[in-house]
């Protein structure tokens, strides 16, 4: 046990189950490094969360198309401008603080590029899908800052992504950007299930354990809302990701999630055979 805080009269504190830190960084070729924040080991315990990568790519010419089927990508725009294209036409340049859904389901090919000649930092989150959503219609939704529901308190601001009327994702999570500078502190609440939080810069004390840059605080499933406490040492970003547990049989291999090995063995071959995407999907060439 690492910790046990309870900020809210109202609500009980969230448990700090564990701590872990991001990975080393890594070349992905010319201008591209990443860094796994949560990798894809473990699944059961990270669920419904595959893995977390943190992106930093310099402006350079190509999109990268690569397919996905099985899963939801969620991309948050740290800084930088993002442009992304899919097959089903979808087009458009996301800007930091921008959140981009997108939903693989049966199949989509798509590809993405720093804009306007900027340096781009992002945050992309894999998030499983159950089964019986696995094949659900390709599609991705793009949510800009101002669409996000805003909570300040006490130099410290929380914009909260993916909840409210409008269905972002095809599997329900939510996501906060939380930003302070020194000495800013707020008592956050959080949905029932699973959350993490990952300290992108600063330090800052969470759950009332001193948290530095490249942190990862793992929280215990929650069966109802918890809150916990976060006060800034210094100027800070964090971002936490919320979602429920899906019990389910799952696997990955390369850009595909599936629940059994025959399932991955057949989204590999429908990409060889030029099936993995629906044609009934297409909206342009």
């Amino acid at each position: 046990m690492i910790a046990d805080t309870c900020p809210s009269a109202t609500l009980p504190g969230a448990h700090i189950e564990r701590v872990t830190k991001v990975g080393a960084k890594r070349s992905l070729g010319p201008g591209a490094i990443n860094r796994e924040v949560i990798p894809p080991t473990g699944l059961p315990s990270s669920s419904p969360f595959i893995l977390l990568v943190e992106d930093f790519i310099a402006p350079q010419d190509g999109l990268h198309e690569h397919p996905h089927r099985g899963l939801e990508t969620v991309t948050l725009v740290l800084s930088g401008e993002m442009e992304h294209v899919d097959h089903l036409g979808d087009h458009g340049i996301s800007v930091a603080g921008d959140v981009q859904w997108m939903t693989a389901g049966r199949g989509i090919i798509h590809g993405g590029r720093p804009a306007n000649g900027t340096n781009v930092n992002v945050l992309q989150l894999w998030l499983n899908l159950p089964e019986k959503q696995r094949h659900a219609i390709p599609g991705t939704r793009h949510q800009q800052r101002a669409q996000a529901r805003l909570e300040t308190s006490d130099d410290m601001t929380m914009h909260v992504y993916g909840e409210g009327p409008q269905q972002w994702s095809e599997y329900p999570m939510s996501l906060r950007d939380i930003a302070s500078v020194d000495g800013g502190e707020m008592t956050v609440t959080l949905p029932a299930g699973r959350t993490f939080l990952y300290a992108v810069t600063g330090q800052a004390t969470i759950g009332g354990r001193k948290t530095v840059a490249g942190e990862v605080i793992q929280l215990a499933v929650s069966t109802s809302q918890t809150a916990i406490a976060i006060k800034a040492q210094a100027n800070s970003r964090i971002v936490a990701y919320s979602g429920q547990p899906i019990d389910e049989p799952v696997i990955v291999g390369g850009p595909f999630v599936a629940g059994s090995e025959e399932e991955l063995r057949q989204a590999f071959a429908d990409f060889r055979h030029g099936k993995i995407v629906q044609s009934d999907d297409l909206r342009s060439p």
